[in-house]
This record gives structure tokens, C-alpha cells and sequence, in this order.
């Protein structure tokens, strides 16, 4: 008896065994996980230097470009001046001007209409080479009245989808509650979209 006793497993021995190769695995794994959540916060933020330049020193107007929006503004100038070198001059003054045919054809996909815009607004930023035109535009429902926000949210997307072209500032009114009396009471109105494109400042502006 004595001696199959002597045979039988501790079991706290095994406890003890059990734990520390769960300590191991738990080591290795918290190593691993770290190690990708530092790629990931690294990944991270150069993707938001390279989209806003944040975290870089500031970029002279000769300087190579950094950014994707630098990128892309050094890649328009360079198709512009090659346009005129070639004896062309189709592109607009390096596209800086908003659309009209473009707002006017997302304003109808939406559903709404145009009922008026402002002159554009051209801010020049000489220091990096760019000039950013924005203009406001007002909208209504098809038949002149209220819209549904659903129908303005729609127009916002489809203006973003547009290239360089940006939502700045948008604003509305909630309807009168003689035009809003239907579920789910979402009808607005003096629905104003201001929108931003962003072009290269050209030699001889």
C-alpha cells in the first residue's frame, strides 16, 4: 500500500504546474498583443501626419511635398504647367473654382433645389501654396418648401464624394409645425451648405 501511495500525483504539485504554464502563455501573449498595439498607435499616427501634416514641421512652399493633400496639390500645379508649356489652358487656373453644374446635379440626385448661392470666397495661403475657395449655397425641397434633413444629409454625402471638394459648415431651421405635422417630424428649412475646395496658388497670381 505504501508503495502505490508513493506512485499517486500530488495534486497540488499539478496545480502548481497548471498555473505556471498558464503564466507563460499569458506572458507571451500579453508580449505579442503589445507589440501589434504599438504598430497600430504608430500606423496611426503617421497616417494623420500624412493626411494633416500634424506633428510635422511646417513646409515651405519649395519644400517636397509630405502630406497626401501637399502631394496632390504639387501633382495638380505640375499637370498645369505642363497644360500651358503644351499650348493648352483647359484646366481652369488649376481647377479652383467651384463647380456650378456639379452642385446643381447632387441637388437633384438628393431630391432637393437650389435656391440660391453666394459669390465664391477665395483665402490664399501664400507660406504653403495653396488657395482654399469656399461658397455657400441655399436649398429647398423640390416643390419650394421645407425638405426632409434625410434629403440634406444625402446632398452632404454625395458633395463628399466629390474629389477635393468639402462640406465646411452646414445649418437649418427646424419647420414651422403646420409643415412638419407628419412622423418622423423631420422637416427643416433655410438649409444652408457652405463647401471648400482646396487648389494650388499658380506663378503669376
Amino acid at each position: 500500500m505504501a508503495a502505490r501511495a508513493g506512485r499517486e500525483t500530488d495534486p497540488l504539485k499539478m496545480y502548481t504546474v497548471v498555473m505556471a504554464l498558464l503564466v507563460i502563455v499569458m506572458a507571451v501573449l500579453w508580449v505579442v498583443i503589445n507589440n501589434k498595439r504599438e504598430k497600430f498607435e504608430q500606423a496611426n499616427i503617421r497616417a494623420e501626419q500624412l493626411m494633416t501634416g500634424k506633428g510635422l514641421r511646417s513646409r515651405g512652399l519649395d519644400d517636397s511635398p509630405r502630406t497626401i493633400p501637399d502631394l496632390a496639390l504639387a501633382v495638380e500645379r505640375l499637370s498645369y504647367t505642363y497644360d500651358q508649356a503644351t499650348g493648352g489652358g483647359g484646366i481652369d487656373k488649376g481647377g479652383r473654382h467651384i463647380s456650378q453644374e456639379m452642385m446643381e446635379t447632387v441637388a437633384v440626385h438628393a431630391g432637393l433645389h437650389q435656391a440660391g448661392s453666394s459669390g465664391e470666397r477665395p483665402t490664399p495661403n501664400r507660406a504653403r501654396g495653396y488657395e482654399t475657395v469656399t461658397q455657400s449655397f441655399d436649398y429647398e425641397s423640390m416643390s419650394g418648401g421645407p425638405l426632409e434633413v434625410w434629403r440634406l444629409l444625402t446632398l452632404l454625402y454625395n458633395i463628399e464624394s466629390r474629389g477635393r471638394y468639402r462640406v465646411s459648415e452646414v445649418s437649418w431651421e427646424v419647420a414651422d409645425p403646420k409643415d412638419n405635422l407628419e412622423e418622423p417630424f423631420d422637416k427643416v428649412k433655410r438649409s444652408r451648405v457652405e463647401v471648400a475646395l482646396r487648389g494650388p496658388i499658380l506663378s503669376g497670381d
